[in-house]
């Protein structure tokens, strides 16, 4: 649970007004998401519509976690207000959690919550009483260590970079990943290519050189292998190939409509012919992997989608559907624009008009605000999609030559690559006609 309201908000950037959504009752049992963004310093974060500042509101919360009897309030020192009104809101947020509450919930703890004046001090203390969450946190600001030493690695030094990698190699994992995306994304939007440039350099060396990036690379390769020649036979092929468990899952997500009654046959006939008892004897234990993570998948599919039609629900009711979307932008992916599609093409064979428009209106809302928010090579390929000739591809090429880079050359192709796959061809050519023309002004 996390009880939210609507706050008006003046961007310390451009002076532009716009609403936010604020957390002011953060339940670490029901809400984790929440609670991570807290210890991360991104609680009530805030991004500008207008000129995409972002920052993160300095406003009082509670933060309870019924798991260990915590209860604190977050009162911060330039909230202003005398004493007795800070003690009217500590005593408000504290009702509004008790009543929040099933009456078996309702216990004394709640009633003498523990007050800070930082949010420093109130992490600490949830860090103090939270072993498990200790352990996550240190290992995040253990991982941010390590981005920054890799910064600090000099462009194409070659051997500071290898022994980087043969000191840190296991500790260069998804969490590692993810934090040197985020460094990446700050430097971009701080205006600090140089150190951008040297960071996105440095990545594709690790991607090629440590254990977690060659079995990524290994998975894409294997995946494209598929998506290139999506037959039982390929997907048997490579699965039998595949020396690492990362892999065969990967495909067995990417092959799950392939994975019938036909597929086992062709499967059991292998097991049948296989020259000797070891290699029977892999297949074998190969087949039993690929049901147990089918099953996995598939369980894991209808969560998604059944959390993606619940959110759909909730938006659909929500009194302010923006604010809403706002604070779920990471739900708004593949999972939730199928979910939207299959009720539009459901109401559409119902004759129920009202509600395909409702719907199709809620879909038009999340791709504007999608693309308000969208970094910027992402606007860019998306205008690309939209441009009417090839004039205006041109124009727009002239107009985002700041965008010329190896990993903005390289995501057109990826974006190139999907749209082929799903039989965009002309779509896909326009892509690598804009990479081709980087590529061009690169070499000139």
């Amino acid at each position: 649970m996390a009880t939210q309201a609507v706050t008006q908000v003046t961007c310390p950037n451009c002076n532009h007004t716009f609403t936010a959504p604020l957390m002011q009752i953060i339940d670490a049992q029901k809400d984790p998401e929440a609670k991570m963004r807290l210890l991360a310093g991104q609680l009530n974060a805030i991004m500008c519509p207008h000129c995409g500042f972002q920052g993160a509101l300095n406003a009082p919360f509670v933060y309870h976690d019924p798991d260990l009897e915590l209860a604190f309030v977050y009162t911060p020192m330039d909230m202003g207000g005398t004493n007795l009104d800070q003690q009217k809101m500590v005593g408000n947020l504290t009702n509004r959690l008790l009543t929040s509450l099933p009456p078996e919930e309702r216990k004394g703890y709640l009633l003498q919550p523990q007050t800070f004046l930082t949010q420093k001090s109130l992490v600490d203390a949830i860090l103090e009483n939270d072993e498990e969450t200790r352990e996550l946190v240190e290992a995040q600001e253990h991982r941010a260590e390590l981005v920054e030493q890799l910064r600090q690695i000099a462009p194409d030094d070659r051997l500071a970079l290898a022994g980087f990698v043969g000191q840190n190699d296991e500790e260069l994992d998804e969490m590692f990943f993810q934090l040197l995306g985020l460094m990446q994304n700050m430097l971009k939007s701080q205006g600090q290519s140089a150190d951008y440039e040297r960071l996105a350099q440095h990545q594709e060396y690790l991607m090629l050189h440590t254990t977690l990036g060659q079995a990524l690379q290994a998975q894409e390769q294997a995946v494209k292998t598929l998506v290139e020649n999506p037959t039982r036979e390929t997907l048997l092929d490579q699965l039998v190939k595949a020396e690492d468990e990362s892999v065969r899952r990967a495909l067995v997500a990417a092959g799950r409509q392939l994975l019938d009654y036909a597929f086992f046959q062709a499967l059991t006939k292998r097991v049948e012919d296989a020259s000797d008892e070891g290699q029977r004897e892999k297949l074998l234990a190969l087949r039993k992997e690929i049901q147990e993570v089918r099953d996995q998948v598939d369980a894991m599919t209808l969560a998604v989608l059944d959390s993606r039609a619940k959110l759909l629900h909730e938006l659909l009711i929500a009194e302010n559907p923006r604010d809403f979307l706002l604070r779920h932008l990471s739900d708004l992916d593949a999972a939730f624009f199928s979910v939207l599609n299959a009720n539009i093409r459901r109401a559409h064979e119902e004759g129920r008009q009202d509600i395909v428009e409702q719907l199709q209106a809620v879909g038009d809302m999340v791709n504007e605000l999608l693309s308000q928010i969208a970094p910027p090579e992402v606007k860019f390929i998306n205008q690309l999609l939209d441009a009417e000739d090839e004039d205006a591809v041109q124009q727009l090429l002239e107009q985002a030559r700041e965008l010329v880079s190896e990993q903005m050359m390289a995501l057109l192709e990826r974006a190139g690559e999907d749209l082929e796959a799903d039989g965009r061809e002309q779509d896909a050519q326009r892509l690598r006609y804009a990479a081709e023309q980087m590529q061009a002004w690169v070499a000139a």
